[in-house]
């Protein structure tokens, strides 16, 4: 590479950063604006906050590389051709593609850092970003014991505090109803005062009780007797210990998880679709089988002679050919022969019996199959046009900035997210085509790079041509003109 390769490449990236990380927030700020319920009141430490951050992060890193590409491109062309270098360039002999070369090659390599992210780190961040939201979603709100209010979180028990100091640690008018073994005995503790607090390990909750009364109610299962004793007992001093493990935070099983079709690389999906296009070849066998003894006009006359679901075999096949299939001729003859509602009735009795068949379980298996199939191609070429989205929409950036002439962020701002979001509305619409099955997936997920890919040659010819299509002077020129055209109307009239 030349000076000007290098030029316009450290004029990209400084761009590039600052818009990719300024991405990655928006995403990671956009998603604890989804989940924010489910983090509020558990108490998460702050490294499990880092951690599922992180994992974030890596998630969203192909859906913030094409925003940051088209963004930069835009800024990068546009500040060249407001200081005129673009001009410059180009009167010493050098097109646009030319001093675009360096920046493609770039781009080019990204992209393919970017396929190689997706295909062997994405899986991975995947696995440890929905495991850790799934055990913080699923994890019990932080122990808080508010005043006057019957606490319930605690498993097999009921507390009520009337008043706690402002250490939170000192507490009045305590209330426990123990539930561990309600079968059998049931106790309530009432006690005058005192003193709440954790252990060490977050594990066990230690109520130091004083100036109480405990109340018991013992059956007697061991007699057989369905008398009840009722048993009070006062104490100076009590300690109860409540188990808080249910609390901690439990971590899931990522085995559990490792054959979902998003955390798969590319080998792994494409033996994953090939398994299952299998196995729905072999729920096709199994629905012909169904089929094939019910459709007569699909078999051999011989065969049908000796098949026991012809209750007819020689008056209906009579005339039928040795070797050759039944004509629709020869079972119009055979029904004006016979009433049809027998006819009609045999027919319902075996459209019950083929529907039984079928549902259960081959069309479900085939369903089922066939949803898993097409999310895992969406998935597989979902890592390739991510990859591909940075190249196209340098293409439509770098020209479209060479065009305008503006750099600074408020144009190009402006314009890489109008492109950024019809690129997502399109992409949207493919997947939303490939998992109804409406359109193959080949041609769905790339309905976007189809439709933008020749909106990017489009705008490097008329950049190459120095065109002014995109420039506002032009149509200042053209309003003016106009404007002028009609006033001298109204002047000769």
């Amino acid at each position: 590479m030349k000076k000007i390769d290098w030029l316009i490449i450290k004029s990209f990236f400084g761009p590039f950063l600052a818009t990719f990380f300024v991405v990655e927030f928006v995403f990671i700020m956009q998603f604890f604006y989804v989940y924010i319920d489910d983090f509020i009141g558990k108490g998460l430490e702050w490294y499990i906050i880092i951690e599922l951050v992180a994992y974030l992060s890596a998630n969203t890193v192909p859906l913030a590389l094409p925003l940051a590409t088209l963004l930069a491109s835009i800024m990068t062309f546009g500040n060249l051709g407001e200081r005129y270098e673009l001009m410059a360039m180009k009167s010493a002999g050098i097109h646009l593609v030319r001093f675009m070369r360096g920046l493609i090659i770039s781009i080019v390599l990204l992209a393919a850092a970017s396929l190689a992210f997706s295909n062997y780190a994405l899986p991975t961040a995947n696995l440890n970003f929905y495991t850790t939201l799934a055990d913080i979603t699923h994890k019990k709100p932080a122990l808080n014991i508010k005043e006057d209010v019957f606490y319930h979180d605690i498993q097999n028990y009921v507390i009520k505090i009337e008043h706690k100091a402002d250490d939170n640690r000192h507490i009045y008018g305590v209330y426990i109803q123990d539930n561990t073994d309600y079968s059998r005995n049931q106790s309530i503790i009432v006690a005058k005062s005192g003193l709440m607090f954790t252990t060490n390990d977050q594990l066990n909750l230690i109520l130091r009780l004083e100036d109480g009364a405990k109340y018991e109610i013992l059956s007697n299962q061991k007699t057989g007797s369905k008398q009840k004793t009722y048993v009070k007992t006062y104490f100076d001093t009590l300690e109860k210990v409540l188990d808080l493990s249910d609390f901690k935070m439990a971590r899931t099983n990522k085995d559990l998880y490792k054959g979902h079709y998003i955390m798969l690389n590319i080998p792994q999906l494409k033996g994953y679709i090939d398994s299952l296009s299998d196995d729905m070849l072999f729920q096709q066998e199994a629905v012909d089988k169904v089929l094939l003894p019910y459709f007569y006009t699909k078999r051999s006359s011989n065969h049908w002679k000796d098949s026991l679901m012809n209750p007819y075999p020689d008056t209906l096949f009579a005339k039928a050919p040795a070797n050759d299939t039944l004509l629709a001729s020869d079972i119009v003859h055979y029904f004006e022969k016979r009433k049809s509602s027998d006819a009609a009735t045999r027919a319902l009795s075996m459209i019950r019996n083929i529907k039984a068949q079928l549902q259960s379980p081959i069309l479900p298996r085939y369903r089922n199959d066939l949803m898993y199939m097409t999310r895992a191609a969406i998935e597989l070429h979902r890592k390739y046009t991510l990859a591909i989205a940075c190249i196209v929409l340098l293409l439509i950036g770098a020209p479209f900035g060479a065009i305008v002439r503006k750099g600074g962020v408020g144009l190009p701002l402006v314009a890489s997210v109008l492109f950024y979001i019809l690129y997502l509305v399109l992409s949207k619409i493919g997947e939303s085509l490939a998992k109804n099955n409406s359109l193959p997936v080949e041609y769905a997920m790339w309905l976007s790079t189809i439709f933008l890919l020749p909106v990017g040659f489009y705008l490097t010819y008329k950049a190459m041509n120095d065109s002014s299509i995109l420039q506002s002077e032009t149509y200042q020129r053209i309003l003016k003109k106009l404007f002028k055209n009609s006033m001298h109307d109204k002047d000769n009239s």
